[in-house]
Formats: C-alpha cells, structure tokens, sequence
C-alpha cells in the first residue's frame, strides 16, 4: 500500500509539472525586468527614453538609423520578449527585384553588435508594397534572410504586437535561436532558427530603421526576459522536494 500511495502521490507531481511545461506559453510566463539600456548607434538621440523605464519612444523625419542596447548580457537559456505600439512609415520607395531590404522597420535583435556584428534579427517591416514580418541573421558583413514572406504581406496594417527570439543557452555548436512575432501574444509565428555558433553569453538590442522614408514612429512598451526552460526545472525541482517532504511525514 505504501508503494502505491508513493507511486500516486509522485505521479500527481509529475502530470502537474507536465501540465506547466504544456501550458507555460510566453503569455502566462513572463518575468518582467527592468533591464537598463544604453544608446548603441550609430545615430544617437532619436529614441527617448529613461533608462529601466518604458515606453521607449522612436520619432524621425529622417532617413536614419538608431539602436538601443543591454548593458548587459543574458546568460543560459531565454526567451526575450518586446511589445510595441504606433508603428508607422511612411516610405516612398518601392523595394526592386532582389532588394528586399528597402524600407522602414522596428527590430528586436540578440546577439553581438559592431562593425562584424553576429547577431539574429525579428523585425516589422513596411515599404511601397506593404507590411511584412521578417528575419534576418548577421555575420560579418553578410545578411541573409532566415524568413521572406512571398508572395505577399504577412499582415497589412499592423500597428502593434510581439516580437521574441529564444535560445537555447548552448555555447559553440548546438546553440539555436528561434525568431518570432504575435498579433495577440497567445499565437506565435516561427519565422526561422539559427546556430549563431556564440561562445559568450548574447546582448539584445532595439533598433529603429528608417533608410528610405519620410516618416517612422513606434513606442516600445515592454521587454520581458523569460528564463526558460530552467525557471520551470527549478520549480519542478522545489515541487518535487516538497512532495517528499511530505511524504516522509505521512510515513513518519
């Protein structure tokens, strides 16, 4: 009877911990922080902002490009999360056959930024045809998209939503990135995945792009640092040492 008893009680642990690594979507698991952020270039001054305070404000009348960047980097395995608002472009370019980086966009990159940057990008992205989603990886001087959309735009009109990359917290070989966005912060889209090859701990950045318009504004709302899956280990672990616990007082 004792066995059986033991046998149920871990059992009930163990469908609770399933049932959280079933239903802990990024909605239900952030962990909000207030990570400070310092202007990153190569223009300075567009984006305003109180350092460890949102929104995060982006206004230009220029073709000009900004970026914003952790102070610090994010260690083992994470989701970082960034919600926005008010993006709109006005762009007079229309993108030509193998040009597809013409127009004005709010980016969420992580990874290493510089002049031989090595970093992934999830971006909204508007130009003469309309309004898109996309990814990019960076290596050196070379961008290739990891996600085009064809034949047409993602989403028409989107004024604000989510943009995520996870990873995996593995150094070298074996680390993967994974680039998304959300209309409503329940249904995620994949829009590529990538072994960066890192052997450091990534930053992430903001960025605003505006190379060929007359016009970008956006707000960033929130950036969330989701720690997982090793915040549900520690939790599964914690549960799992309480039930024993207990168990051992129903046995003592």
């Amino acid at each position: 009877m004792k066995k059986l008893s033991v046998l149920s009680f871990f059992s009930a642990l163990l469908s609770l911990l399933l049932a959280l690594l079933l239903f802990s979507g990024l909605a239900q698991a952030y962990v909000y922080d207030t990570i400070n952020l310092t202007d990153d270039g190569p223009d300075t001054g567009y984006f305003t902002y109180t350092p460890g305070s949102y929104p995060l404000s982006f206004s230009t009348n220029a073709q000009i490009i900004d970026k914003l960047g952790s102070t610090s980097p994010i260690s083992g395995a994470f989701t970082v999360v960034m919600q926005y608002s008010g993006f709109d472009a006005i762009n007079t370019t229309k993108p030509s056959a193998g040009n597809e980086f013409v127009g004005s966009s709010i980016d969420l990159q992580v990874g290493f930024s510089g002049s031989s940057p090595n970093l992934a990008s999830v971006y909204e992205y508007t130009d003469g045809n309309g309004t898109y989603f996309e990814a990019l990886k960076y290596v050196g001087t070379t961008k290739t998209h990891l996600y085009l959309p064809t034949p047409g735009p993602d989403a028409k009109g989107v004024t604000n939503g989510w943009l995520a990359i996870s990873y995996n917290g593995k150094s070298g070989s074996g680390g993967m990135l994974t680039l998304m966005y959300s209309l409503n912060d329940i249904t995620w889209n994949t829009l590529g995945t990538w072994d960066p090859g890192w052997t450091a701990d990534p930053y992430f950045f903001v960025e605003g792009y505006n190379p060929d318009g007359t016009s970008l504004e956006f707000e960033v709302n929130a950036i969330d640092i989701v720690p997982l899956p090793p915040s549900l280990f520690l939790l599964g672990s914690g549960l799992l040492g309480l039930g024993a616990l207990g168990w051992r007082r129903q046995q003592g």
